[in-house]
């Protein structure tokens, strides 16, 4: 799905590259319980780029890109955690899905905050699919993925 724009996707990336938002990972998942806040690290040899949906006041609402160096950490939410469930969405710096599930996530090649999930397209946006994450009741969580496919949560 993301192919599509693959190459204005290439371009936003390396622009976000050089200003260097460093942050995001993989595919096998492992997961701790942390300080508060909702941290990501990525424990590929790879730059990942990555958008994170959550429902904020009822409304599901969708943000990106984070752009992380291999083995490299960062804080996507710097704050207690209010929602049981997030969604994250990762690509390579080509645009091909590096992590991503069942729930519908809306996504622009450039920096984003989109409020909702649905009708992606027909509103200008590009959709994806993004994994759900469940943080459980913790006030802070970290996600670290891995680059070989497995998925293993841990709390």
């Amino acid at each position: 799905m993301f192919s599509a724009f693959a190459a204005r996707f290439v371009l936003a990336t390396r622009a976000l590259c050089l200003g260097a938002m460093v942050v995001f990972a993989g595919a096998q998942v492992v997961v701790a319980e942390e300080s508060p806040g909702f941290h990501l690290c990525n424990k590929t040899p790879d730059v990942i780029n990555v958008a994170l949906g959550r429902y904020k006041d009822g409304t599901f609402v969708s943000n990106g890109w984070w752009v992380i160096a291999p083995e490299q950490c960062a804080d996507l939410i710097n704050r207690a955690l209010s929602a049981r469930f997030l969604y994250v969405l990762a690509t390579d710096p080509f645009g091909q899905v590096i992590l991503d599930g069942a729930t519908p996530i809306c996504v622009k090649p450039e920096y984003f905050e989109i409020r909702g999930d649905s009708e992606c397209l027909t509103r200008g946006y590009l959709q994806g699919n993004s994994r759900e994450i469940d943080t459980g009741t913790a006030d802070g969580f970290t996600l670290s993925v891995y680059p070989d496919g497995a998925v293993t949560d841990e709390m």
